[in-house]
């Protein structure tokens, strides 16, 4: 029996996230953002962005460390020149002047808000994703398309889903309840007891 395997990277974030979200529905309290440049890939960043509509900030993350997106990420820009320029030839020079180019990026990324640039890269398949607070990122139409946030059978909680998607094993919408005081008690005793 073969099964597609559905793994998104949306999903996968969502579930490495489950501190900071799990508090967001519990408390209704966001964490603080944290930087997240690659140690090994460049540019693989967040990069400020101009402010949305609103006037709030906005940045995006940028996964264009290959040769082919960095190209197209550089003539989207209108920064042919760093492509000339021997400090960003290759990616081991990029990573040793990462300070530097990540403020080439970041001065030209400052002309758009983040939302308008991801449709500008999603269209020349550059990866890249707004950055979004805990808020955003769990109440996304994708987030619940996708069953990554789903409630328990009594709909008193929302809490996280499967981010592993195969296509022969059913994708629930809904989790089991948490156990009652000692609800569980027999059965953990009777497999503990198995083990001895």
């Amino acid at each position: 029996i073969s099964s597609y395997v559905d793994i998104s990277m949306l999903d996968c974030s969502l579930a490495t996230a489950c501190e900071p979200i799990g508090q967001f529905f519990a408390t209704g309290i966001e964490s603080p953002r944290m930087r997240n440049q690659n140690m090994t890939v460049a540019p693989f960043d967040i990069y400020q962005c101009a402010p949305d509509s609103e006037g709030k900030p906005t940045s995006i993350c940028i996964a264009g460390g290959s040769k082919k997106f960095f190209q197209k990420l550089c003539e989207e820009l209108r920064l042919e020149w760093v492509l000339k320029d021997k400090r960003f030839l290759k990616n081991a020079s990029r990573m040793q002047y990462s300070k530097e180019l990540r403020y080439i990026l970041e001065s030209a990324l400052t002309r758009k808000p983040a939302i308008e640039w991801c449709e500008v890269l999603n269209k020349l398949s550059i990866p890249c994703g707004p950055v979004l607070n805990v808020r955003e990122a769990a109440l996304q139409p994708q987030a619940t398309s996708r069953k990554m946030i789903v409630s328990t059978e009594d709909g008193r909680f929302k809490v996280l889903g499967n981010p592993i998607k195969i296509s022969s094993v059913p994708d629930i919408n809904t989790r089991k309840n948490p156990p009652k005081l000692d609800g569980d008690r027999e059965a953990i005793l009777r497999l503990l007891q198995a083990r001895i």
